[in-house]
């Protein structure tokens, strides 16, 4: 019996690509991002001001395009990386 090439390929698992998530410019964004987000993503923030305060706890590339800001309103750590190899 022979079995469709898709079929096998999915029972091996083949390695996921980094990928590039855009974050609306709302409160919650970034972290509902970094929920979803995989070891090397890309989270693209859209222009607009981000209040919040985020844990980056997983290697990503968090990017503002120059047109991001993120507002911890004065209180803690406005971004805190817990891991390595995190850009910003």
């Amino acid at each position: 019996m022979r079995l469709p090439l898709a079929f096998l390929l999915s029972l091996i698992g083949l390695p996921s690509f980094p990928a590039e998530l855009v974050v609306p410019a709302r409160v919650g964004a970034i972290a509902e991002a970094l929920e979803n987000a995989n070891s090397g993503d890309t989270l693209l923030l859209s222009a607009g001001t981000y209040s919040d305060n985020v844990v980056l706890d997983k290697p990503v590339t968090l990017d503002g395009q120059g047109h991001a800001t993120i507002d911890g309103g004065d209180t803690g750590t406005v971004v805190l990386v817990t891991v390595p190899v995190v850009v910003v």
